[in-house]
């Protein structure tokens, strides 16, 4: 059935703005909660730290400039808004876009170089990671230039300017697609990737539990990238811009904002373990106990997060740096003579 010709004036932008600011909303909190149990043990931060708060900040300017955008029109029928106000709605949307590419390209490395902490004495592990790595900053800054240079001058992207040159849109379709598989197979890795160990781990059901949400949270971001390369598919059929953008945004900010939220909540198992404790609802295990390196066991912990002993001291690696390591049996050993 062809769509009619004079549309109702409807705007589907809370279709956006509700899903992502209640993730911004749940998100914020925890990144509170893991940059403040961070500087109150160690005075300092890491690598991966940074590349998350750089990827937080991005994720509440992007999402206030998408807000403001739709102020303007985005998610409206293109048919009711104004030429200034297409134009405003496009000027904002455009921002977000290279806002986003930012904050992919932190929360990618965050999570990356959350992974080689836990695998730090695996070269190849770390090779991969670094790849990976390098892969998303040369990605995130082409797209960000090619979001500079796709119309020339600049403001022919959100303005009507005669003579503009802009690359053909088929080219730039081509561009996303792009980009999006690239974006895939890279969530695809970060996501997986600790399939690779976490099979092996002698922990509690409860904690392989919790990694495995955290793993499916990073899959549901990569759904997210798909559903959007399909809706691109879909969008560049249209030419109704402003209410077909609004939803491949959605799916856009979606995949940011859950691997922000993702990369924060492992950081959040020390702080709950002594809130558990205070209340009794958590026991400390005794001293005495065998632990599973003692037994030949392969453990993971995380020595800058848990606590060393019941008095709530904690412990870090020879660096000073927050790290993941599986504890092995022949380490264990050695320490003791």
């Amino acid at each position: 059935m062809a769509a009619p010709l004079n549309p109702p004036d409807d705007s589907i932008a809370p279709r956006l703005l509700i899903p992502v600011g209640i993730i911004i909303g749940i998100g914020l909190p925890i990144y509170i909660t893991r940059m403040y149990s961070r500087l109150r043990i160690h005075k300092k931060l890491s690598c991966d730290d940074y590349a998350i708060t750089l990827a937080q900040i991005c994720c509440i300017v992007g999402y206030a400039l998408v807000a403001v955008s739709c102020k303007y029109g985005l998610g409206r029928h293109t048919i009711h808004v104004s030429p200034s106000d297409r134009s405003n709605a496009m000027f904002y949307f455009w921002l977000q876009v290279n806002i986003w590419y930012v904050g992919m390209t932190g929360m990618k490395i965050s999570v990356a170089s959350m992974l080689i902490r836990m695998q730090q004495h695996s070269a190849t592990w770390k090779w991969v990671l670094w790849i990976m790595m390098s892969v998303q900053v040369i990605v995130n800054v082409s797209a960000i230039i090619f979001a500079f240079i796709i119309c020339i001058p600049l403001r022919a992207q959100w303005n009507r300017v005669p003579g503009a040159k802009c690359i053909p849109t088929r080219r730039s379709h081509a561009h996303a697609y792009a980009y999006i598989s690239i974006n895939i197979m890279t969530d695809l890795l970060l996501s997986l990737m600790p399939l690779t160990f976490i099979c092996r781990l002698h922990r509690p059901k409860f904690e392989r539990v919790v990694i495995g949400i955290l793993m499916c949270l990073g899959l549901t971001a990569t759904a997210a990238a798909i559903k959007r390369l399909a809706d691109m598919i879909y969008m560049s059929l249209s030419g109704d811009v402003l209410h077909h953008l609004l939803v491949p945004t959605m799916w856009c900010m979606l995949e940011e904002v859950l691997g922000v939220t993702a990369a924060s909540i492992p950081y959040l198992k020390s702080p709950a373990e002594r809130t558990l404790r205070r209340l009794g609802l958590l026991h400390v295990s005794n001293e005495h106990e065998a632990s599973p390196s003692q037994m030949g066991l392969p453990s993971f912990r995380i020595p800058d997060l848990e606590s060393s002993n019941a008095n709530g001291e904690t412990g870090s690696s020879k660096d000073g740096k927050a790290g993941f390591e599986l504890d092995e049996s022949s380490r264990t050993a050695g320490s003791s003579k």
